[in-house]
């Protein structure tokens, strides 16, 4: 973990690292995403905000693992939230704005713990929300895999380990206001935003929550639905 605080600014924002692959060595996106921190650079020099940057480098190929853990054992998991509260009573952050934020696997995690550590809001890009079916429709298999205690990825039985936002959303109590949800997406993203997206969304407000929504169809400009 990387912590930026400034002088002055109000507030934390914890950003979850995504799934790195080798295209950020490439020229063109080197500077700007290259290692697991590589949004650190982008947002860390935000002075409006104190800033907390988390990665898991855990995993089948030590490349994350939806920041839960190994074979039922939650360590990731458990490690993210000790610091990340350590960091808010360290530094004094406990009474002040609490955001969490990331994109593709680190919204996955944006989610969980801002459920968990009800934040004031949450930023989702393109979030992949039950593992089961990131297993099957992003590639995902051998990650998701790797979390359950029989390495199978889609039996409903794993669903403790593979739809942990959707947990958290049943039992959650009605006077527990969800946090603010912004989320955006690209429709075109099979197996992610009508499948998992969209059903988010709609339960979130069905829960009396507030969502900020965009997309962007195919071949259009970002629209909010």
């Amino acid at each position: 973990y990387v912590h930026v605080p400034h002088p002055g600014a109000t507030g934390l924002a914890v950003h979850f690292s995504a799934f790195f692959g080798a295209w950020g060595d490439a020229r063109p996106y080197r500077d700007q995403f290259q290692g697991y921190f590589h949004r650190l650079k982008m947002l860390g020099s935000d002075p409006s905000r104190n800033w907390l940057f988390l990665c898991d480098a855990h995993g089948a190929f030590d490349n994350g693992t939806y920041y839960t853990g190994q074979a039922g054992d939650l360590f990731v998991e458990r490690a993210m939230t000790e610091i990340i509260t350590d960091h808010l009573d360290r530094f004094g952050y406990r009474d002040q704005p609490l955001v969490t934020l990331g994109s593709s696997m680190g919204a996955t995690a944006a989610l969980k713990f801002g459920l968990d550590l009800d934040a004031d809001g949450i930023v989702a890009i393109c979030p992949h929300i039950d593992l089961d079916v990131c297993a099957e429709r992003q590639d995902r298999r051998a990650e998701v895999a790797w979390i359950c205690p029989d390495g199978d990825p889609g039996a409903p039985h794993n669903h403790v380990y593979t739809r942990q936002i959707q947990d958290r959303l049943d039992a959650r109590s009605a006077d527990r206001a969800l946090p603010r949800l912004y989320v955006q997406s690209c429709e075109d993203d099979a197996g992610v935003h009508d499948e998992q997206v969209v059903p988010l969304v709609e339960r979130w407000r069905a829960l009396g929550g507030d969502v900020s929504a965009d997309y962007r169809p195919v071949g259009g400009h970002t629209s909010d639905w």
